[in-house]
């Protein structure tokens, strides 16, 4: 009785074993799907045929009327500055 007790354990033992192997390559296997199918999703992964990229530039870019100002930091016109006098 011990013995097909004991054989019983065994290939429970086997058939876990193998069912965990499975498991791990069908894990592997999707990991390595989702790791593909990310790298040919990527737009990097999509180049031209000679090996360079083209950029084609519209008109509403091409006016220069943008400017930063004069550059003073402080407060416009005639303020002054309302942090740091207190009166009391």
């Amino acid at each position: 009785m011990s013995d097909t007790r004991e054989s019983r354990l065994d290939a429970v033992r086997r058939q876990m074993q193998a069912a965990r192997w499975m498991i791990a390559m069908l894990a592997l296997a999707g990991f390595g799907g989702v790791a593909a199918a990310a790298k040919a999703s990527h737009p990097a992964a999509r180049s031209q045929d000679d090996g360079t990229t083209s950029f084609t530039q519209s008109d509403d870019w091409s006016t220069d009327d943008f400017d930063f100002g004069t550059g003073s930091i402080g407060p416009s016109g005639d303020q002054s500055p309302s942090f740091g006098t207190r009166s009391s």
